[in-house]
């Protein structure tokens, strides 16, 4: 068995954040951890500072960074919710979103891949976690389509099939 260690951080603003709340999140947080996983400990940690920058830094040199996300509230996702996004998007590692209120289920284990080397570790990983959840590997891959061509008073688009082929 692969040995860990888990940082369950909280990042709050020392002069607008109500530290018994903020407490109280953190506590919520490792009990649920104890629950799900007795006998393997974590390390909770209030970091003070502004997001994404003060996560991303604590997280230098992680294997893997988890956060959580709000979704189906878009005043709150328009708010707060683009700050999970973007630290993971700032963030050396692989990261996960998970959305308030998810559960353990069947469904396939998601990954994204990109066409250059830079999407390995998140590949491994999630093809890792979809071998011990006995679900399905899903893996996703996008690109552009590229803009269409002007030609005298029609556009034209380029096919899918070539660009697929080309790509």
């Amino acid at each position: 068995a692969e040995s860990f260690e888990l940082d369950i951080v909280l990042v709050t603003n020392m002069f607008l954040s109500d530290r018994v709340a903020a407490d109280r999140i953190l506590d919520a947080a490792a009990r649920r951890w104890r629950d799900l996983v007795p006998g393997l400990p974590a390390n909770v940690v209030r970091l003070d500072g502004l997001m994404p920058a003060t996560l991303t830094e604590a997280a230098r040199g992680a294997e893997l960074l988890v956060l959580g996300i709000e979704t189906g509230f878009r005043m709150r996702s328009a708010l707060s919710g683009w700050l999970p996004l973007r630290a993971a998007a700032r963030s050396g590692a692989p990261t996960v979103l998970v959305p308030a209120g998810w559960a353990a289920s069947d469904d396939p284990v998601t990954v994204g891949l990109d066409e250059d080397a830079s999407s390995a570790s998140a590949l491994l990983f999630a093809a890792r976690a979809a071998a011990a959840a006995d679900v399905p590997l899903r893996i996703l891959h996008s690109w552009l389509m590229g803009s269409s061509v002007l030609r005298g008073h029609a556009s034209a688009l380029p096919s899918t099939q070539r660009v697929a082929a080309e790509h």
